[in-house]
């Protein structure tokens, strides 16, 4: 019992609360696993920094509960068009991150336009680099 109850705290502690998604302590704990695995294995990773568009308009204009939902309805955008072992993260504020293991270049340019076209779907523009 004492031992599920640990890992549940350690899964909260790297979650986002609003999104569900990985935050920023769980991304770097992601990162520094797969730096070390493609040392390892030589295997080529795919890291996309995105950011909302217009985040502080809306919460200025709207509220924050807008905000909120946008910064959800992006989020679980970026999570359903993830590879299952691709690790999505909520770094903070408008600002996700996705990891991908093992792709290889043309996997990792298709994941951008999927990217970009699910965000698009849900309204929201972003810069993806």
């Amino acid at each position: 019992e004492q031992a599920r109850q640990i890992e549940r705290l350690h899964t909260k502690a790297m979650t986002d609360e609003l999104t569900n998604l990985y935050n920023r302590g769980g991304w770097e704990h992601f990162i520094q696993l797969e730096e070390e695995r493609s040392q390892r294995y030589g295997d080529l990773s795919a890291v996309y920094v995105i950011d909302l568009d217009g985040l502080k308009e809306v919460n200025d204009t709207q509220g924050h509960a807008a905000g909120d939902e946008l910064i959800q309805r992006a989020a679980a955008a970026l999570q359903q068009i993830a590879r299952q072992n691709d690790i999505v993260a909520r770094l903070g504020g408008d600002e996700f991150a996705i990891l991908s293991i093992a792709i290889k270049h043309e996997g990792a340019a298709a994941l951008f336009k999927r990217i970009e076209q699910a965000l698009k779907e849900v309204q929201v523009s972003a810069s993806i680099g």
